[in-house]
């Protein structure tokens, strides 16, 4: 019985952890620090283009690409969250 009991709770956990793993949001909780060409933080509320590169080399292509309009900056501070992401 109690065999029974531990095969039964480690099925239903295996069932719960594979559900969970499908359903996985592709997204970045993504927080930066804006500042200007004298390094002071930045307060305004620009368009930030964030884009993923496969490598380092110079000439590779995009990844992902996205823009975010109206970005809240305080003080240097923003957050945003990028994706999904493919």
């Amino acid at each position: 019985m109690k065999r029974l009991a531990i095969g039964v709770i480690t099925i239903s956990a295996v069932i719960c952890f594979c559900a969970m793993a499908g359903t996985v949001p592709r997204l970045i909780n993504y927080q930066g620090i804006l500042t200007d060409t004298n390094d002071m933080p930045v307060t305004a509320t620009p368009n930030l283009t964030f884009t993923i590169y496969p490598d380092s080399t110079p000439s590779a292509a995009a990844y992902w690409t996205q823009t975010h309009n109206s970005v809240q900056v305080d003080d240097g501070l923003f957050n945003v969250i990028l994706g999904p992401i493919p």
